[in-house]
């Protein structure tokens, strides 16, 4: 039998069963997510497969923001962005990194999809620094050549 992990942090112990219960639902979260996250703040947050949807900076600017205001203090942020390859976008769009994809190979059902480019994301990471976070890592990783997907991981300030 194998044994059961946790996650220690600052003293306290995660169990798989707690993190489970006390992950934040956001498919049937009823706001919408680029407007406003839930007041709580959590220790752990983390965003995969949500960035590269959201069109426009000025919306990707307030979600950061509201991302960081979601990390508890000595909490840690995850983030990853998609490295999507172009020459199979159905559509450049007007805005630089905007595209429309298609869906499962079929042209006709299009997505939006946002690429993030290197002075993009040095960006988003001084806007977050600004708010609290520090950049503790950032790595590449997924994909046959383990480069579809930049992942970012912060640590907010502990203040006592």
């Amino acid at each position: 039998m194998r044994a059961k992990s946790s996650v220690k942090n600052q003293g306290r112990i995660y169990t798989p069963e707690f993190i489970v219960k006390n992950i934040l639902d956001l498919a049937n979260y009823k706001d919408d997510i680029l407007e406003k996250l839930p007041a709580t703040q959590f220790d752990l947050l983390s965003c995969f497969g949500v960035t590269h949807h959201i069109p426009g900076a000025t919306l990707r600017a307030k979600f950061f923001n509201s991302l960081s205001t979601a990390v508890a203090n000595g909490g840690y942020l995850i983030i990853t962005f998609w490295n999507f390859d172009t020459s199979k976008a159905v559509k450049k769009l007007e805005d630089g990194g905007d595209y429309l994809l298609g869906w499962d190979n079929k042209t006709d059902l299009q997505r939006y999809c946002h690429l993030y480019g290197a002075a993009e994301l040095d960006g988003i990471v001084d806007l977050l620094k600004k708010n609290g976070l520090t950049l503790l890592s950032n790595f590449c990783e997924d994909g046959k050549n383990s480069d579809s997907n930049d992942y970012l991981i912060f640590r907010k300030k502990l203040i006592q």
